[in-house]
């Protein structure tokens, strides 16, 4: 199923009755939808959205748009610029054996902003925590942080702004690693190498993912330390807090599941716009 990423606000007919809601992903082809009821509003601003969850399946055929707010759903890079190579990274999460691992391709275009979309939507985390990149600088061997600066604290360390930085300026089949740090409070910590850079293909839709093993952690799970007591708790149903922890975790939540054929790339411009604007 080819689910489209993005947000529109309305209401969906359910159980006879119209309910607020917010459109977050939708199949054109199978008219399926993805929702999560929202409380009832004229209009609401892209800094007012709510968290995604939980999302309920619909029928595009029961949903009216709410006129007033201008929907935005991703095409990926589609279209919007052009690109002759992409390049493949394998990346990996540090610390955590059996190995949680992805290897995606990207436009050859991108900046780190819209590389760190695609690994947080390839590795299946939320994207509501702080990441940054540091690796080396090819021109002059000095280590670099690119991510999100704090304006809060500028002098205490300089850090690149992400989205203007492109990846084809500092990775290389010489300068070929980096490390990706996701959620400063768990400290996640990925090693990213660039494997190879390759043409783009015809009729194939970029970022995409090849290959990967195994779930991501959830989310604010307490870092390796936590996320080890998840899965002990989680194994032993005689464990004080195996029902608790699966219920935290959800009951679909498997730690060794994952198909890169699931995996939906948002348009890292429109993550931007929701972020920032």
């Amino acid at each position: 199923m080819a689910f489209k990423f993005g947000f529109e606000l309305g209401t969906m007919k359910i159980d006879g009755k119209k309910v607020p809601v917010e459109l977050h992903y939708k199949d054109e082809a199978t008219g399926e939808v993805r929702f999560s009821r929202r409380p009832a509003r004229s209009s609401i601003s892209a800094d007012e959205i709510p968290e995604a969850i939980p999302l309920e399946k619909g029928s595009l055929s029961d949903f009216r748009p709410d006129k007033s707010f201008p929907g935005w759903w991703s095409q990926g890079v589609r279209g919007k610029k052009k690109f002759n190579q992409v390049y493949q990274f394998y990346i990996v999460l540090q610390g955590i054996k059996p190995r949680i691992w992805r290897r995606i391709q990207v436009p050859e275009t991108y900046s780190f902003w819209d590389l760190h979309v695609a690994i947080a939507d390839a590795m299946g985390w939320q994207d509501y925590h702080l990441h940054e990149f540091e690796m080396l600088d090819p021109r002059n061997g000095e280590t670099l942080l690119i991510g999100m600066p704090d304006d809060e604290y500028p002098d205490e360390r300089e850090v690149l702004p992400d989205d203007q930085e492109k990846i084809a300026r500092y990775f290389t089949l010489e300068n070929r690693g980096a490390l990706y740090r996701y959620d400063f409070g768990d400290g996640w910590q990925h090693r990213i190498e660039l494997e190879k850079i390759v043409p783009r293909q015809e009729n194939v839709e970029y970022p995409r993912c090849l290959a990967g093993r195994r779930a991501c952690p959830p989310e604010d799970c307490g870092g390796i330390g936590g996320y080890e007591n998840l899965l002990e708790a989680l194994a032993d149903p005689d464990h004080e807090e195996h029902e608790q922890m699966r219920t935290w975790a959800g009951e679909d939540y498997d730690s060794e599941a994952f198909d890169p054929t699931e995996v939906n790339f948002w348009d890292p411009a429109v993550r931007r716009k929701i972020a920032f604007d």
